[in-house]
């Protein structure tokens, strides 16, 4: 999807559904910092989207991270002028 502004760095939109197995509810992590938005993580450029999920995974939920499993990508923004 075009975007209105080039972007310097590379970010990820995280979308994290949780479902509740006791009452089949899903929950949907959301930030509250300025507005409502999902989390935006800066993706590493020597490395993996992968790495980078999991390493603000842990930077939200602790060494204890509750099991995941990425199901894959919404969209990805570019601004294809310089």
């Amino acid at each position: 999807m075009p975007t209105k502004y080039s972007h310097h760095k590379n970010y990820l939109r995280v979308v994290a559904v949780i479902r509740k197995r006791a009452t089949n509810s899903l929950n949907v992590l959301v930030s509250e910092k300025n507005v409502h938005h999902f989390p935006t993580v800066e993706v590493h450029p020597q490395r993996s989207l992968h790495s980078t999920l999991r390493k603000f995974m842990i930077e939200l939920f602790g060494a204890e991270l509750p099991q995941h499993r990425p199901h894959g990508i919404l969209s990805v923004e570019h601004c294809p002028s310089p």
